[in-house]
């Protein structure tokens, strides 16, 4: 039945085109009188999720077999208990999405005792889709070091959730990992969502740097932008601190390393005195003294040369010395 048409008669109704129902005494007496009934929620809701999931824009669910009329939608039957009204059963008739976009639902109700299996209508508009992703704020990398005098390799960070806008409401941020979680030494990648109420999400990044306690380099090597001046050959020992023993792995793949650079033979520098009997480079760690001492082993060849020494540790970190080898 069409809502707003008396399908008997075949005359306007004189109530509204939505949430209406004939009752059959007054139907028979041909006097058209109705009255009004509020949609249920409850069913309104179910044939809500049947309308997205079984109609296309002004057509009703598919035929069955053979041209078959479409099997009823699979929603049942709805009982619910209205406030002073005894049981009211429900059972779903018909949804079609109208031309214009919008849904109308067809039920069978006996709320009615006198006039069993009463056929209501409601007409809504479905809400427009969401589908705009909620938008991150500014992502800041967070650098930390190690504590000091101790043998941590690890250290917990806490870090501000990151913020995000939406135009749908407010949209949840999570991190992964989370604040507060234990970061070892070098560079963690924190991934970063933001999921609005409809579901849409963004995704960023940002690192935390967990760094050693470099002290710098210790005599009888000279920090940059100072010259150390060397023998060729010689094994220089390098000295430097990390505030506590970090074992020895504490050099980055491929390193320590050198390269030629550009030098000048007048540029003053400070001469290395110091020196070891190595067969070739090593590390080792004095606790005493919360030391390590790298041996580096230089070479012959350099001689008249000019080299700039590179540390670089797990944490990523680079520490530099320049040597002009005579």
């Amino acid at each position: 039945m069409r809502p707003g048409r008396d399908t008997a008669g075949g005359t306007d109704s004189p109530c509204e085109d939505r949430h209406v129902t004939r009752s059959s005494p007054d139907a028979a007496a041909g006097r058209g009188a109705c009255r009004r009934i509020q949609p249920l929620p409850l069913l309104l809701a179910a044939a809500l999720t049947l309308a997205l999931a079984a109609c296309g824009d002004g057509q009703k669910a598919a035929p069955g077999p053979g041209g078959a009329a479409p099997p009823p939608p699979e929603v049942g039957v709805v009982t619910v208990a209205l406030q002073n009204t005894p049981l009211v059963t429900e059972q779903l008739n018909d949804i079609t999405v109208l031309p214009d976009g919008r849904v109308r639902v067809v039920w069978s109700s006996d709320e009615d005792g006198f006039d069993q299996r009463n056929v209501k209508a409601a007409t809504f508009t479905l809400p427009p889709a969401d589908n705009t992703a909620p938008v991150l704020g500014a992502l800041t990398d967070v650098v930390v070091t190690l504590p000091l005098n101790s043998t941590a390799t690890s250290t917990t960070v806490t870090f501000p959730t990151p913020t995000a806008t939406d135009d749908s409401g407010s949209p949840t941020v999570t991190t992964n990992p989370i604040s507060g979680s234990v970061f070892q030494v070098g560079v963690t990648t924190v991934n970063v969502t933001a999921t609005d109420p409809t579901g849409n999400t963004a995704t960023g990044s940002f690192t935390v740097n967990v760094l050693h306690n470099f002290s710098g380099f210790l005599q009888p090597v000279e920090n940059m932008p100072t010259l150390n001046i060397a023998n060729a050959g010689q094994a220089v020992p390098v000295k430097f601190s990390l505030s506590g023993n970090k074992g020895l792995n504490i050099f980055a793949a491929g390193y320590p390393a050198s390269g030629q650079v550009a030098c000048d033979a007048t540029e003053p520098g400070s001469v290395i005195e110091e020196t070891v009997s190595a067969g070739g480079s090593s590390l080792i760690y004095d606790a005493t003294a919360d030391r390590y001492t790298y041996v580096w082993k230089t070479q012959k060849a350099w001689k008249g040369t000019c080299r700039i020494l590179s540390l670089r540790l797990t944490d990523g970190s680079d520490n530099f010395a320049k040597f002009r080898f005579k």
